[in-house]
Formats: C-alpha cells, sequence, structure tokens
C-alpha cells in the first residue's frame, strides 16, 4: 500500500505553529493534561481529574449565572482542554474522561475520618473515576482461577476478567450504571462544558510489539539502508463533547479515529468503539502481569508521528514516513503492552498539539496563553539506588537471574521518565506554560505522600483504603494546586481580571486560571492516613498460593513438556522452589504494608 502525504497535507492538521488562523481566540487560556504512569496509583490521578471537572463546571455555572445577571465580578475568561495524553494507569483515566465527558455525576468527597465509603451510596456507583480506581481495581478478582483452563492459554499472569468487564463498563457509560439512576445524564446545559473543544483528542501510549519499519539510506553507489522499527506507539482518538452537534462531527486529523455517539450520547457501538475498549486496556497491560491486548491501526495513521532526522543535503530536519519492504498490512495489527513501559510520560505529544509541530508555547507571565498540565503520582523525590536493585552479589542462580530481570524492566520504565529538559522547565517559576501535580501531604510531597506507590505502586490493589486515600489526596491537591498555583499575572491578556488573586504570598497580583465556585470552593477535607487496615500478607497467602500453582502446571502443559523437563522441574518445584516463591512474594507484600502503617513522615 502507498503511504501519503507530502508534508504540505500534513499541515493541514497539523501546522508548524499557532500563528495566523491557528491562533488562541482572544480572553481564552488552552491546557493539555499529560497523565503520566500510575498502576495502582490510578485513585490519585482519578481524584485530580474528578475535582478538576467539578471545578470547571461550578465556575462555568457560576459564569452563567452571572451573564444572566449582568454581573462583571466572575471572571468571564475562557479555557479550553484540547488534548489528553495518558501512559499506563494515566491512560486508561483519560480513557473514562473521554467516555464520560458528555454525562453529569457528583463528585465523591471526604467526610470526616471515612477510610471507605459504602457501595450503596448513589455517587459512588455513578461516579465512574472513583467506582473504576477505589471500588473496582481490587486483587480479589486478580488472584481468581477462572480464566485458568484446559483447553486456552494463559496469558498473564493475573486474572484480567475483572479488567475486560471494567471496559464493557467504561464504553456502555452511563448505560452500565446499575441501578440507573439521574446521575449520568447527559448535560442539561452544553455550556457548562464550554471548556472542553468541540472534539477533545485524546491519546493513549502503547508498546507497540511488533514495530513499525523505518529506514534511513546512506550516500554512495551501494545505496545501503539502516532499518529501524518504532515501538513507542499511540492510540489516538477524537471525542465529541457537549459542546459539539451531532452526528455533525468536526473534521480531525486522520489519524485521529472519532468515537462518534448516539442520541442518548453514548459511545456508538462498533469498530472504533472496540478499538477504544482495547486501546484502555493495552496502555495500562503490565507485561507479564496483565494480558497483552490486540491491535490495529490504519497504515496512513503512521504518516502523522513526524518521526524526524537531519537530512545535511537539505540542510534541516525531514519527516520520516513508514518504509516497510514488502508492504504494509491493512489494517496493520500489533500485540501492544503497557505504554509507559517506553513512554511513562507523553508530555511532547500534548506540547506539540497546543504549539505545533514546530512552535512554542509561550512562556512568560505577560504572554503565556495555553500549557501542559502533567499529573504523575508516582514522581520521586529522590534518584537515589533503590534497595531493590541488585548490586552484583552472587546468590542462587534463580534468584539472581530475577533479580536482573526484574531490574532490566525498571531500567527501561526509568530510562522512558528521563525526561531532564521537559521536567526541569516546570521547576522554573518564570515558566507558565509547563505545570505539574504531585501528591503532597504535610510536608510530605510525590510517591512517599500516598498509600499505593509500595511494591512497584501495585500495593493499592491489596487495600481499598489506601485507594480511598489516594483519591481524596488527588481531589485535595487538585483544589491547592488550582487555589494558590495555577495562575497568571493580572496584566496577562488572556485572562485580564483583577477580582481574584491566587492565594500564595509568592505570587502577588496573580489572577487563577480556573477560579474556584459553588461546592469547588469548599475546603477539601484531609483523609486520614489509612494505618491499621491490612494486618499483614497472610490475608492473601492462599489465594496466591493456589494461583501460583495452577499458573506453573499450567505452564508446564503449555510451554515445559517439549524440552523433556517435567520430571526435573516437579522435583525442584515440590523440593523448594514453590516454597521459596511463596514466600519471597509474601515477604514483599509485608515489606510494602509495613511502610504504610508507618505512616508518613508528617500528618
Amino acid at each position: 500500500m502507498t503511504l501519503p502525504h507530502e508534508i504540505d497535507d500534513i499541515r493541514e492538521w497539523y501546522p508548524y505553529d499557532r500563528s495566523g488562523p491557528h491562533a488562541v481566540p482572544e480572553k481564552t487560556f488552552e491546557f493539555g493534561l499529560v497523565l503520566g504512569g500510575t498502576v495502582s496509583a490510578g485513585a490519585y490521578t482519578a481524584g485530580v481529574l474528578d475535582f478538576l471537572i467539578e471545578a470547571l463546571d461550578c465556575w462555568h455555572q457560576e459564569k452563567e449565572r452571572a451573564q444572566a445577571n449582568d454581573d462583571t465580578m466572575v471572571p468571564r475568561h475562557h479555557v479550553k482542554l484540547r488534548i489528553i495524553t495518558g501512559a499506563s494507569g494515566g491512560g486508561v483515566c483519560g480513557a473514562i474522561f473521554a467516555a464520560s465527558c458528555r454525562h453529569r455525576f457528583p463528585p465523591v468527597k471526604q467526610v470526616g475520618t471515612q477510610t471507605r465509603i459504602s457501595d450503596r451510596n448513589p455517587s459512588v456507583q455513578s461516579n465512574p473515576f472513583y467506582r473504576t480506581w477505589v471500588k473496582t481495581l481490587d486483587i480479589g478478582p486478580l488472584l481468581e482461577m477462572s480464566d485458568i483452563q484446559a483447553d486456552k492459554p494463559l496469558k498473564s499472569l493475573l486474572n484480567c476478567r475483572l479488567l475486560d468487564d471494567f471496559s464493557g463498563f467504561l464504553v456502555e457509560y452511563p448505560r452500565s450504571l446499575s441501578p440507573a439512576g439521574t446521575h449520568g445524564l447527559p448535560m442539561a446545559s452544553a455550556a457548562l462544558r464550554s471548556w472542553l473543544e468541540p472534539h477533545l483528542k485524546l491519546a493513549m501510549t502503547v508498546t507497540n510489539l511488533r514495530g513499525m519499519p523505518y529506514s534511513l539510506t546512506f550516500p554512495g553507489d551501494a545505496g545501503i539502508d539502516h532499518a529501524m522499527r518504532l515501538h513507542q506507539d499511540f492510540m489516538e482518538f477524537s471525542v465529541p463533547t457537549p459542546g459539539s452537534d451531532v452526528p455533525e462531527y468536526a473534521d480531525p486529523a486522520p489519524n485521529f479515529r472519532t468515537l462518534e455517539v448516539d442520541t442518548d450520547q453514548i459511545l456508538r457501538s462498533g469498530d472504533e468503539r472496540e478499538r477504544f475498549r482495547a486501546s484502555a486496556l493495552a496502555t495500562g497491560a503490565f507485561p507479564f502481569a496483565l494480558e497483552a491486548r490486540d491491535l490495529s491501526k490504519q497504515p496512513i495513521d503512521y504518516c502523522y508521528r513526524f518521526v524526524t532526522w537531519l537530512d545535511k543535503s537539505m540542510g534541516s530536519y525531514v519527516y520520516g514516513k513508514p518504509s516497510p519492504r514488502d508492504g504494509m498490512d491493512d489494517p496493520y495489527r500489533f500485540l501492544a503492552v503497557d505504554g509507559g513501559t517506553l513512554n511513562n510520560e507523553p508530555f511532547e505529544y500534548a506540547r506539540q498539539a497546543l504549539a505545533g509541530t514546530n512552535g512554542r508555547n509561550p512562556r512568560s507571565g505577560l504572554e503565556a496563553n495555553r500549557a501542559i498540565v502533567l499529573i504523575d503520582p508516582l514522581n520521586e523525590p529522590t534518584a537515589g539506588q533503590s534497595t531493590d536493585e541488585p548490586k552484583g552479589e552472587i546468590g542462587e542462580a534463580w534468584e539472581n537471574q530475577a533479580k536482573i530481570a526484574l531490574a532490566t524492566y525498571h531500567s527501561l520504565r526509568g530510562h522512558a521518565k528521563f525526561r531532564p529538559d521537559e521536567i526541569g522547565l516546570m521547576q522554573d517559576p518564570t515558566v507558565y506554560s509547563r505545570w505539574m501535580i504531585a501528591p503532597k501531604r504535610g510536608d510530605t510531597v510525590s510517591n512517599k505522600a500516598i498509600a499505593t506507590s509500595g511494591l512497584g505502586a501495585f500495593l493499592g490493589f491489596f487495600s481499598e483504603a489506601y485507594r480511598h486515600h489516594d483519591f481524596m489526596l488527588g481531589r485535595r491537591n487538585c483544589q491547592r494546586f488550582l487555589r494558590a498555583h495555577f495562575g497568571l499575572p493580572m496584566d496577562n491578556n488572556a485572562i485580564h481580571h483583577k477580582e481574584q488573586r491566587l492565594l500564595n504570598p509568592d505570587k502577588p497580583n496573580h489572577s487563577p486560571i480556573i477560579p474556584l465556585y459553588g461546592s469547588a470552593a469548599d475546603d477539601a477535607e484531609l483523609c486520614p492516613w489509612p494505618s491499621k487496615v491490612l494486618a499483614g500478607a497472610d490475608a492473601f497467602e492462599d489465594p496466591i498460593k493456589r494461583r501460583m500453582r495452577a499458573i506453573y502446571g499450567k505452564l508446564k502443559r503449555q510451554e515445559i513438556e517439549n524440552f523433556g523437563m517435567k520430571a526435573w522441574l516437579d522435583i525442584g518445584w515440590v523440593l523448594g522452589g514453590r516454597s521459596k516463591l511463596t514466600k519471597a512474594v509474601l515477604k514483599q507484600i509485608n515489606k510494602a504494608i509495613d511502610e504504610v502503617e508507618a505512616g508518613p513522615p508528617s500528618h
């Protein structure tokens, strides 16, 4: 298949910069969300998004009232969310946002000292962020045995049927609510969600195990090519929002597949919805632990990736296109795992969506009119060596190799997060185009302030109370971010109002970009630290043993018998392997629980 396009064709959707017809409208501030990888710490990101939606809705409701009553005290500038990019659990949060953004649902708030909320609470049932990350994603169903069947291959260490059920809930929201109630209905007033672009863009990272081929041709008579494969991939969708007409959709870039909605504003069934559903599962498919997913894209999608290299004969960078030697399947099918493996914080993708492919977002306080906001619950305050990293000591062969395999994976994840230029600008107080929301509880910051970060961020799956705490901390941190940090100087042309000021002595004469009104202005309560909710790993010992025993039996039949090693492995497993592996797993769980029990350094 011939792959288009000339660069001029691409520029129709991807301009060099945001000048001329692509400029930001007056009195408007645009922003994009970058949702970093999370594992179970997605509960924190979910809480941030829950409060952000509440704050924007409350402000726009107040703007409607003020306009009707000619009240000039309420800031009238506009904000627009143009794009969401997400990796791993952040991608899942982005998918929840996209599926539910046309509907109203109540925020879930901390009340008193509660460490969990009853399942019968209507807010819990209808709020897709809380229901998914706090109530649904739990270790119990992940250790069940229903997926291990004699006539089917083993696809993952954990049972992923719970995730399949979640994806069904996602694409049918709010029709999937049971019992059906008054919440989850389409927005009564499209103006309340006018802060959304008419067609919101969502890009979820995935690790493409097949890869996309590219090549460089070296000069000379030989005409030698240097072949490469790009495995860092995106699944891109455009979702209609309450302010857009149905079914007259805008014309998104061809690589963004439009998710159509029915008359109830629910995603319309069809091929694109199934791709969206599979993509939401793939972006968080932690290798080995969770099931890899089959995905497909149109070949033309890869013509908009902007893979670049320096062409010295032209004296400039040129845009690369895929170069399959034997043509390309249509659709292009591949197996995908966790997008955070290779791109844990898809920052540059969102930045280009705001600035243009070669543009730059204005950074100064007086000129800034668009920004990227990174939500990163697993941001680490220090970069010292972990005690779990192998240091070269000689131990039992199986143990040493297991450590090396785990360290190899963590090195890939760590390298994917090594972005000093992008993250460094967020620390510069004079830069107003890049922001970050990360956990903070008292004086404790970053991943040490949340309860779900232990055990490689899998610990949250073991306790609803841990997830509840992090959800509520996300709401509280988001409120503080909007109230005290996310602002511009009063003379900035995008806002230019003096009715409100940031509650921050370090930023005098600054106005909030998203002012707080209504329920969003009420102080978000601090959830008690979730100590004494888990007695230890003993409660999980039996289901872990059963799962490990079943996995061993399945792998032995599925893979090992072909090598004539069955008897030897049976002996090794019975004599010590099973016991050592079980003890090692339980030891790590207990260690992570003990760290939570110790509580944060400050409360």
